[in-house]
């Protein structure tokens, strides 16, 4: 009797160890799936490749090292790598940097309520330093469905707050380089405190909110 129900607690222990083995095996084998069909969809449809600049879930910097049928190789400006699984590409956003045809610069701008008298020359100034710069693509209409996505070069008053009056500027750089970008929006940003100057503006606290988009790609 006692050596039956040994048997028979000997063999439920089997059964339940390979139930938890072949769960674990069954789970261990949909992923592997899913990053080998991940691996095939990066290949079909080449949403990037190596050396391109990505932005993966919302955080930018990654830098495409390898690409792999299980696994892709991304590095940050840190330099250490991190390991992705194929199938995160599959279900995660990912914006591709490097295939941008150009990149947006923003800028609101706060003047003083006592400089109101200059608003309009500060307004004309800046829109012709933008017009006269040639880093800004003054040429460059954005085409989405057929319709007009915004103009060039865009310079307005577009408010007044209890702080500052606010000058609203936005240009576009022909360029997909983060470097280039950074030389360029300089140079404007400097030109347009050089303009503020000329027409005896004084800037408000705070004066400055940038932003900065980097969502014009192309068709590739």
């Amino acid at each position: 009797m006692m050596s039956t129900m040994y048997a028979l607690g000997l063999a439920n222990s089997v059964y339940v160890v390979s139930g938890f083995g072949g769960l674990a095996f069954g789970l261990a084998s949909k992923d592997v799936v899913a990053n080998f069909f991940g691996g095939a969809m990066l290949t079909i449809t080449q949403p990037f490749s190596v050396q391109e600049e990505i932005e993966l879930n919302g955080k930018k910097g990654y830098y495409v090292k390898k690409i792999g049928w299980y696994q892709t190789t991304l590095v940050n400006d840190e330099t250490y790598p991190l390991y992705v699984p194929n199938h995160t590409f599959v279900t995660k956003t990912v914006r591709n940097y490097s295939r941008n045809t150009h990149r947006k610069l923003k800028i609101d701008i706060g003047i003083q309520h006592t400089d109101s008298s200059t608003i309009r020359a500060v307004v004309d100034g800046i829109q012709e330093t933008l017009a006269n710069n040639s880093n800004v693509d003054s040429t460059f209409d954005y085409l989405f469905e057929g319709r007009k996505w915004s103009g060039p070069i865009r310079v307005f008053c577009t408010g007044c707050t209890s702080e500052a009056i606010i000058i609203s500027v936005q240009c576009y750089f022909q360029t997909n380089s983060s470097n280039t970008f950074n030389g360029y929006r300089q140079e404007c940003i400097l030109s347009i405190l050089d303009v503020i100057s000329q027409c005896g503006a004084t800037l408000a606290k705070p004066a400055f909110d940038v932003s900065l988009t980097q969502d014009l790609s192309s068709s590739d």
